[in-house]
């Protein structure tokens, strides 16, 4: 009878050691992955739509000039806009005539091209993130 009792002791000994760990594991190693993966994607929801909203805000700014036919005038507030843009470390190129500008100083040269006298229709182009890229001025004939 006593090695009877001895053994109920060890077996039950060892079965709370094995819920003791089961527990700690849970409790130090399972909860805290658990609560790291929601909060990570959670923080990385809130940051794609912050920048998805950031784009709209700045897509927004240029996709006004493609309602209708513009003015020379107002394709060089546009090429300024890009310029102060690109000087920001926003990459904007400037397509005109079938010719892609991409630096600041290329900038300049496409402004000089550009008739007051002229309409103008502009395009835009994105990215994948749907972020303006590129802009397009075409010549309207008159």
């Amino acid at each position: 009878m006593r090695n009877y009792n001895k053994s109920t002791y060890v077996i039950a000994g060892v079965a709370i050691a094995v819920l003791l760990v089961a527990f700690l594991v849970i409790k130090n190693v399972i909860i805290p992955l658990l609560v790291h993966y929601d909060t990570s994607s959670t923080i990385k929801e809130a940051a794609n739509n912050k920048s998805v909203e950031e784009i709209k805000v700045f897509n927004l700014e240029f996709e006004k000039y493609t309602e209708e036919e513009q003015t020379g005038k107002e394709v060089k507030e546009l090429i300024n806009k890009v310029i102060e843009k690109n000087k920001n470390d926003e990459k904007i190129n400037l397509s005109y005539l079938g010719v892609t500008y991409e630096g600041l100083s290329e900038l300049d040269m496409v402004s000089d091209q550009i008739s007051e006298m002229r309409l103008y229709k502009i395009e835009c182009d994105k990215d994948d993130n749907g972020k303006i890229n590129k802009i397009n001025i075409i010549d309207v004939e008159l």
